[in-house]
Formats: C-alpha cells, sequence, structure tokens
C-alpha cells in the first residue's frame, strides 16, 4: 500500500524504473537476430534448391516423353531435344518403348549439386 502511495506521488519514479529495465535489454534482439539469421538463410537456400530440383525433373519427364516419341515414329535423332548434361538410354519392352533421360547432378548448383535426375517414359510401337 505504500508502494502505490509513493508511485501515486511519484509517477516519475514509475517510468525511470521502466525505462532502467529496457536498458538492460538493448542489446539481446541485436544478439538473436544475429544468432536466428544463418538459419533463416539455410532453410531459404533449401526452399530454393528443392524448388530448382522439381523444375529440372518436370524438364526431364518432358525430354524423356518427347524422345520416346520420336524414336516410336523412327526420327534418326531423338535426342535432339536433350539439354546440356543429359543422357538418353532407350530400350524396348514388347510393344514398348522405352526412353530414359538422366541429368548428371554436376550441371545442378548448390548443396543439391549431388543429385542424379532420371526420368523414364514410354510409347506405345504400332506395328504395320
Amino acid at each position: 500500500m505504500a508502494t502505490q502511495r509513493r508511485h501515486a506521488r511519484h509517477p516519475k519514479r514509475r517510468w525511470q524504473s521502466a525505462r532502467r529495465e529496457i536498458g538492460a535489454q538493448t542489446g539481446s534482439v541485436t544478439a538473436e537476430f544475429a544468432a536466428v539469421m544463418p538459419a533463416v538463410v539455410l532453410v531459404l537456400g533449401c526452399c530454393l534448391g528443392g524448388m530448382q530440383l522439381a523444375t529440372v525433373q518436370a524438364r526431364l519427364q518432358d525430354s524423356a516423353s518427347t524422345v520416346a516419341r520420336s524414336a516410336a515414329r523412327g526420327d534418326s535423332t531423338p535426342s535432339a531435344s536433350l539439354g546440356r548434361g543429359e543422357a538418353t538410354i532407350l530400350s524396348r519392352h514388347g510393344n514398348l518403348l522405352c526412353a530414359s533421360v538422366t541429368r548428371d547432378g554436376s550441371v545442378l548448383f548448390g548443396i543439391f549439386g549431388v543429385v542424379n535426375l532420371t526420368a523414364t517414359s514410354c510409347t506405345l510401337v504400332e506395328t504395320p
């Protein structure tokens, strides 16, 4: 009760004590930001790398289907649609002609550079 009367008579003291408490924590926000920032950058880098892998996988699947259709039609250069660092393997299983397109991981960048991606597509070959 006495402290309430004292603060009631001297409201300035209450603000001074609050300022002292805030002043003691001035550098803590900077330290927390410095500790969290590398983790945020790492997570962002992993997300961007994962998006890049998904995009490359979609392109590989498209290339594999194009190569399989071209080879089934009898085109002389079915691998013309391949990009840099991509290799094709054609195989036949009965009436199916399958094309497997592989992309070496060294073409990719960052921490995902060790990942080799493969896409396979099969096309029905019509017999005349």
